[in-house]
């Protein structure tokens, strides 16, 4: 995933703990990635930065669709996006594919 990771020289310890990894007999069949990000409002004049967790990256081989393993994925990053105290979570895409995790 060139286009989204910098070289392996300097991909940091943050990036690394916010994707998630399936593997199965040492092959990775998905992975999906967490991307921090602040989203800045006014409210009553007053300044609102809340912190977001965009999800994407989203990927399953092939041979393994259709076995649960994305709904699992997903699970997993809500969970560590409430253990790191995100504010909210941003993910777009197919709204009938994604519709059950808000």
């Amino acid at each position: 995933m060139a286009h989204i990771y910098p070289s392996p020289d300097n991909i940091d310890s943050d990036r690394i703990r916010n994707n998630l990894i399936v593997k199965h007999s040492g092959e990775i069949i998905g992975c999906i990635g967490i991307f921090p990000f602040e989203i800045e409002t006014v409210i009553d004049n007053k300044r609102l930065v809340l912190s977001a967790g965009g999800v994407g990256s989203v990927f399953t081989a092939e041979k393994y669709r259709n076995q649960g393993i994305m709904s699992y994925m997903l699970t997993q990053a809500i969970g560590k996006m409430k253990e790191d105290g995100y504010d909210i979570s941003w993910l777009a895409g197919d709204r009938h594919r994604y519709r059950d995790y808000g």
